[in-house]
């Protein structure tokens, strides 16, 4: 037995442009800055750490290595995970704004500290001087210095390995 629906196709196809227009129109009078800066901020995401799930096994900081430098060194990691006492370590990770107001681009003099499109704070290496203002600046710590280069989360351009890896699951991609 065939569908039978109250409108023709042709009306409800109608409507639907009808909407969507009205949509684009709203959209288009939103001054672009604040829709960009709006849009981006609901999509963006970032590693949050469970510090009380966190096992100190470090399989983060070698994942994170291996898979930018293809080496095995937590200096050269985008994640650190700290001892703080016998029985609790801390896994330290950028947010990218979802919990700071972005210190270390404002500190880098040398625009080696930026933001893509999709709201992911990256260093530019070609900029980088170590000069540590990035990392001072940091209110989470989560920016390195190791060999006169910058070092934090990139978010693996959009698929943090370090997540899939945590085998206690003590990090989470959060939106």
């Amino acid at each position: 037995m065939p569908l039978e629906l109250p409108y023709p196709p042709i009306f409800i196809r109608n409507e639907i442009r009808r909407g969507l227009s009205r949509i684009i129109q709203f959209i288009r009078h939103i001054p672009q800055p604040k829709y960009y800066k709006l849009f981006f901020h609901f999509i963006a995401m970032y590693v949050k750490a469970i510090p009380e799930k966190c096992c100190g096994c470090v399989m983060c900081e070698v994942v994170c290595s291996m898979k930018h430098w293809n080496v095995v060194n937590s200096y050269r990691s985008g994640i650190r995970v700290e001892k703080k006492n016998v029985i609790e370590d801390v896994p330290f990770v950028c947010s990218h704004g979802h919990l700071c107001n972005f210190e270390c681009i404002d500190a880098c003099k040398f625009d080696a500290m930026k933001k893509n499109d999709a709201g992911i704070v990256y260093v530019d290496y070609e900029n980088c001087t170590g000069c540590r203002a990035c990392e001072r600046a940091c209110p989470l710590h989560a920016v390195w210095i190791h060999e006169k280069k910058a070092y934090k989360c990139d978010l693996c351009g959009g698929d943090p390995e370090c997540v899939k890896f945590c085998s206690q699951d003590a990090l989470v991609v959060e939106v």
